[in-house]
């Protein structure tokens, strides 16, 4: 039970500190490209909520324009949106997050990388 009241927090915004693995992604030299990338394309969106497929559009858009692929595509990609390096599929688990939320997560990415 705790598992799952712990996977809504996440959803609701109530819980989002980074571990000491997502801390370290972040600071990957390709993390801030991913990641800035994608926060343009939230405050772009002119939606509450993002579909699947809309996802899977923008994810391959992310890693054409940075180059990044696999783990250092994906990892600074989940700790945006969730605030962890693994965890659950991003284009099953974005749309279930409202924009407003996860722009507010990717700047706070941003910062802590500037930091």
């Amino acid at each position: 039970l705790q598992d799952a009241i712990t996977a809504f927090n996440t959803l609701l915004g109530t819980e989002y500190e980074l571990d000491a693995e997502a801390s370290a992604v972040i600071q990957w030299e390709s993390s801030a490209t991913v990641i800035s990338m994608w926060l343009d394309i939230v405050k772009k969106h002119t939606e509450t909520y993002f579909t699947t497929d809309l996802m899977k559009t923008h994810i391959k858009a992310i890693q054409a324009h940075t180059g990044a692929k696999g783990k250092m595509l994906f990892m600074p990609l989940r700790v945006a949106i969730l605030g962890k390096a693994h965890g659950s599929d991003l284009k099953i688990i974005t749309p279930l997050i409202n924009t407003a939320l996860l722009s507010s997560r990717a700047e706070r990415c941003l910062t802590m990388i500037q930091s």
